[in-house]
This record gives C-alpha cells, structure tokens and sequence, in this order.
C-alpha cells in the first residue's frame, strides 16, 4: 500500500489443521471433481473445504456421490464446511485477483477488502532484473511457498523488540478508538464524499467507517491525538472501485489540503462570488424618480420633465408632422398613418388657391394646419425617469462590515496556509505513512491555495470599496419642523 515497510507479526500458534477454503455452494457446475483433484497437489498437510451443499434436488445426488468417493479414498476434503460459525483468529485478509469482480454476488465480499493496490506489470527497464531473480525453495518449511529472492535489505530479519503481537494489536486497535476527528477533516470527508457521488463512484456507508478507523490507526501510530489532513493520504488507497479511479481521488486530494487550514477553495469561491453579485446587482439597481410632492416623474418626447404618465402628441412620419382628413371624411386617420403636408395637399386641397370646403366656407391650407384639432395626435406614454437607488448608511456599513469580516477571515487563512507549507516537509517527512514523494505535491498544492487565497482576498476588497460607494439616501425633512432665522 504505501513505501513503509510492513510490520512483522510475532508468530502465533498455527491452526490444529491447516485449511484450503472454496468457498461455493456445491453445485454441478462448479466443478467439484477439479477442486478434489486439485487436492491431491497440496504437499503440507492442507485440506480442502467445501463450504455449501446444493440446495437443488438435481444436484443433491451427484454431490453425496462425490461425498463418497472422497471418503472410501480418505482424501484431504470436507464437505459443508460453511454451515457453522466458527470463531478464527483473523488478523488481516489479503486477496489476490487478475480480474476485479463484476458480478451482483461479489460485490458485498469486495467491499469488506479496505486498501487496494494494483499490481502493475513489471516495467521495461526492470524486465532484466524479473529474469535474474532465482527461486530459492522453502518447502522444507511447513506451510511454506517457494519464494523470489530479493535484496539483502528485505532478506534481513527485523529486531526482535520491533515484531508486533496480538496484544500490540489490541493496543493500537483500542487506543486509536480515542483519537479524535476535528472539523477539517470531517469538512474534507464531506466534500470528498460529494464529489465521488459527482463522479459516480458510490462508497458504502460501511466503507466510510473503515475509512475511519483507518485514519485514526494512522494518526495515531504516528504519535497524533487527533486525524491530520496528512492521514487522508490513505483515501486514496481506499475508496476507489476500479484502479483509474485511484488518481482521480488523489489529485482531488491534493486540490484541497488547504482544508487542514480552514481554507475550504469551493466554499470561499461560492461566498465571494455571491458577494460579487449582490454588489453589482445593488449598484444596477434603478428607483423611480419624485418631485417634492411625492409625484413620479416621467420625461415627454421633448425630453422635458413631467408628472403625466402619458400626454396626447403630434405624430410624425419620417420627420414630418401628420394631421387629419378634413372633418368631412369617414377616415379622417388615413387607416391611423396620417397625412403629411403634401399628401393633405394633394388630396384635399385645390392646386391653385390652396382651399378646401370645409362646413360651408373655404379654408386655406395654412389656416388648416394651424388649428389643434386638424393635427394628427395619439396619447403617448412618458418614459420614466429613473434614479441609482440610494441606501442608508446602516445599510451600507453593514455589507462594508460583513465584508471586510470575511476579508479578514483570508488574511487568517493564508497566514494558516504559509505556515502549513512552511513546516509540510518537517512534518511528512517524519509521518509513518505518507510516503515522501507527496512532499512536492503537497507544496505545489499549497502554492496554489496560497495564490488563490490572495485572489479571493484582492476581489473582497474590491467589493468592500463597491459598497462604500453606494449613493447615501438624503435625510427626510419634516414640514413640521420649525425654523429659526437669525436677527
């Protein structure tokens, strides 16, 4: 799992009979008849066990069958061996596989297994180095495997005083129970959670707890009496499904170790951003203009000032004022277009004298035109007039507070996460089970927090300055209160 060397176990006394588990219900399919020819190639004593009978009449009779022919031949295997709890020494449970399960059935048992490592094909400048390795055969030793030889320095046998026994075990194990889980880390465990269930990669609630208890066995063998951001290190060796997943939880890791400062990069983004929009959204923000008597103001197509929310006005066209059709006509409105000077003059008004009957009398055209009533008006509404919004000085000196609260909130955060960084290579370089090439990692992480840190810190001040700029609304006088002139 990680560069440490693993600890050594004191040896226990070995089991009365050393068992080789398939763990299966015996069905035809599963091919019996292999696993008890496999039995005969164990050359230590081992014993194979069968955990399950069927529980199919059709396979019932094969299976007393071969209950039979391991019996008359006295050979190494039980059958139902699964039918019964049977409490084991158990220590730890390592698995092996070339293919990692995909099947409903495996999913619980490959949820029990808590850290997993992929075995990555030997590299090319090691290739040579696989092809030299000689055998050296332990199977004098009962129970032993034949082995690969290594270096001298994993050949050589720890100090008696550093081999582990089942009561260190029980210490560390009971011991670590007490080690707390401060904020930071549950505030990380959340967002890691969040970001998986993002990702689509699914924990289970009992793999949470492992993980737990994991990292406290962790802090503390390394001497902590609570769970550092460093002990998440491990995460990533725990809670990936399949091994590309591993890099993803690693490099989110590495994002956000300034969470072990308080500096949550997400979280202050979101808040300064909400800052930002309450800024600009306040300083867009448009009242209706009034006069002095409370009246809204609007201003005309002249661009003059006025309480009427609409007044009739001279239409025009193409620049030109419209009138109307002598009163005579149906449509004095032209189909609602109006007529120009010359279309009225071309329509209504003789070529010569410019006069037109109108109710008995002739009248000249520029009489015509001068009159109110022969212009072509429809009743328009005034634009309103509009002011910045003004807001009390309380108002004011609050978001100006608030803000500059959480300005000073960074400055704390990055001060947290220079002296994090200043003592990460003390720290991880003494830490059990951090391996040491997270050190530069770790750094560049933090540089970046850092550089974030005092983005977020220009942008609040820039905000806090925003809202001390905001228009301060004018003091309402009263027209009951008295004046004093001077004598």
């Amino acid at each position: 799992m990680n560069t440490v060397n693993p600890c050594r176990i004191k040896p226990q006394p070995e089991l009365e009979k050393p068992l080789v588990l398939y763990p299966i219900r015996a069905i035809r399919r599963k091919n019996i008849g292999e696993a008890i020819l496999l039995s005969l190639f164990f050359r230590h004593g081992q014993t194979l066990a069968v955990t399950l009978p069927p529980n199919s009449p059709s396979d019932i009779k094969s299976y007393e069958g071969w209950k039979i022919f391991v019996r008359d031949r006295k050979l190494n295997l039980e059958f139902d061996n699964g039918e019964q709890r049977v409490k084991v020494p158990l220590l730890t449970v390592i698995g092996a596989s070339n293919e990692l399960p995909e099947e409903d059935e495996l999913a619980a048992l490959y949820d029990r297994f808590l850290c997993r490592y992929e075995v990555r094909p030997v590299s090319d400048e090691q290739f040579l180095a696989l092809l030299s390795l000689s055998e050296r055969d332990k199977g004098s030793e009962r129970g032993k495997s034949p082995v690969l030889e290594s270096s001298a320095q994993d050949k050589a046998e720890p100090e008696p005083a550093l081999l582990l026994d089942l009561k260190d075990l029980d210490d560390i194990a009971r011991q670590a129970l007490d080690v707390s889980l401060p904020e930071e880390v549950l505030n990380l465990l959340q967002s890691l959670r969040n970001y998986l269930h993002s990702e689509n990669i699914l924990v289970s609630d009992r793999r949470w707890r492992k993980v737990v208890k994991l990292l406290q066995v962790s802090a503390y063998t390394n001497g902590q009496k609570s769970v550092s951001i460093w002990d998440c290190f491990l995460l990533q060796h725990c809670l990936w499904h399949v091994p590309h997943q591993k890099s993803i939880i690693n490099n989110w890791y590495q994002s956000h170790l300034g969470i072990g400062s308080g500096f949550n990069e997400e979280r202050l983004e979101k808040l300064v951003a909400t800052w930002e929009s309450t800024l600009a959204e306040e300083q867009s923000r448009k009242v209706h203009l009034k006069n002095r008597q409370g009246e809204l103001l609007f201003t005309n197509r002249l661009g003059k000032q006025t309480s009427c929310k609409e007044e009739l006005a001279p239409v025009e066209r193409d620049g030109q004022v419209l009138y109307l059709a002598p009163p005579d006509n149906e449509d004095r409105t032209n189909n609602d277009q109006g007529y120009t000077l010359q279309e009225l003059r071309d329509h209504f008004f003789d070529d010569y004298y410019q006069q037109c009957h109108i109710d008995g009398h002739w009248q000249h055209i520029d009489k015509y035109t001068l009159q109110p009533e022969n212009c072509f008006n429809k009743l328009l509404k005034n634009n309103s007039l509009y002011e910045p919004a003004r807001y009390s000085q309380t108002f004011i000196d609050k978001r100006v507070n608030d803000t500059q609260s959480l300005y000073k909130d960074l400055s704390q955060f990055a001060q947290a996460l220079t002296k994090q960084s200043t003592s990460l290579s003390e720290v991880l370089t003494e830490h059990l089970w951090v391996t040491t090439d997270f050190i530069e990692q770790a750094q560049q992480s933090l540089t970046e927090s850092m550089t974030s840190a005092k983005s977020l810190r220009a942008r609040v001040e820039q905000v806090s300055s925003g809202f001390q700029q905001l228009p301060v609304e004018q003091p309402v006088v009263s027209s009951n209160t008295p004046s004093f002139a001077s004598s």
